[in-house]
């Protein structure tokens, strides 16, 4: 079965920049290889958004899918099984 999937990624190391993408995957695809697919095909993603060589989130990103906050065992572990609309955003601190 095919899934619907949106995406929306903002870096914190591009502020004012960000990535939107609309498409399809195969269910029961995971995350991180969707994220690993994503960014060998786009530079945004691969240059400020996701290691491929460690395949994880750059530090200091956060992701959330269907208004869920994923933790960073969410992330290893997330599996494509309903629409998804991602947000990939830098997290806020300060003093």
């Amino acid at each position: 079965m095919i899934i619907p999937v949106k995406l929306t990624a903002k870096s914190a190391s591009r502020i004012g920049e960000s990535f939107s993408w609309k498409g399809e995957i195969e269910e029961g695809s995971q995350l991180l290889n969707f994220l690993s697919d994503l960014a060998d095909k786009n530079a945004f993603i691969k240059e400020t958004v996701f290691d491929i060589a460690e395949n994880r989130l750059q530090p200091y990103h956060l992701i959330i899918i269907n208004n869920k906050l994923l933790t960073s065992k969410d992330i290893e572990q997330y599996t494509f099984y309903e629409p998804a609309e991602i947000e990939i955003f830098p997290f806020v601190s300060g003093g």
